[in-house]
């Protein structure tokens, strides 16, 4: 065999000095806090012997995510008129000296995207608007059949925003670095 090709194995062509490529990630522990409200009311009402109506409300207030040591980052993109290549990059302001990878600002610099520090850990506006109206009915066909029915809105509180799909996971704090040998194989020498 060839003494000189690659095993198709990483650790063996690793062991063997014989790497063409190479990658590394970061992986910053991050530890994301929040809370969750809710409340409810409803009331039945009788219209007659055989309808009977349920109303109800319901609000939902799901903080957004906040990472307890302000270690992450959200990109607001500008897509109107397919302005491809153009938002914000919010950062916390304790950031502000954290430091940001050369090539993660030229890339920026080329797509004219602006780096930003806010006051607002959660880096979104949180929605105080999560009301969720609630219908249903019961309706008596005849002694032995009842038809029901009803209609709700929900809201779901459990999403995450941003890449990985935690903003803990966008750069400048989880970062891959990938290297590739020139030429093709790295030679022993």
């Amino acid at each position: 065999g060839n003494p000189n090709a690659i095993t198709g194995s990483g650790v063996a062509d690793f062991l063997l000095d014989m790497m063409n490529s190479s990658s590394i990630t970061s992986f910053t522990q991050f530890t994301d806090v929040r809370w969750y409200r809710a409340g409810f009311a409803q009331d039945d009402w009788k219209v007659n012997r055989r309808l009977t109506v349920n109303l109800g409300l319901r609000y939902e207030y799901a903080q957004p995510i906040m990472e307890a040591h302000d270690r992450q980052a959200n990109f607001i993109g500008n897509f109107a008129n397919n302005n491809h290549g153009s938002g914000i990059y919010l950062l916390p302001a304790s950031q502000r000296n954290y430091p940001l990878p050369p090539g993660l600002l030229a890339a920026f610099a080329n797509d004219n995207i602006q780096v930003q520090y806010t006051s607002n850990r959660f880096l979104v506006n949180p929605d105080k608007t999560n009301f969720a109206p609630r219908v249903g009915f019961a309706y008596m066909l005849d002694s032995q059949s009842v038809l029901r029915g009803g209609f709700g809105i929900f809201y779901g509180g459990f999403e995450n925003l941003g890449f990985g799909p935690n903003m803990g996971s966008n750069a400048p704090f989880n970062v891959s670095a990938n290297f590739n040998a020139t030429p093709n194989v790295c030679q022993n020498v």
